[in-house]
């Protein structure tokens, strides 16, 4: 809803944060707590990916890290 009524009345085609919730009120749009955007399941996905890129970088340092030893030795 707020994306149609943001074509009509805006040149902008994206808003978020603060931006997007005052145009939101000041055109008698619905807003609700950033809370109601958390679920639990989108968390354990980010807090997986977090690491998965962790350990990848980890790995990348240590292949860099073998093939200086290499060279200086």
């Amino acid at each position: 809803m707020l994306r149609n009524f943001l074509r009509l009345l805006s040149k902008s085609s994206v808003l978020s944060g603060h931006g997007a919730e005052q145009f939101a009120i000041e055109n008698g749009l619905d807003t609700v707590s950033p809370d109601w955007f958390f679920t639990q399941e989108r968390w354990n996905s980010l807090q997986k990916a977090l690491e998965r890129e962790k350990e990848h970088r980890m790995g990348r340092f240590f292949s860099f890290l073998s093939i200086f030893i290499k060279f200086a030795t």
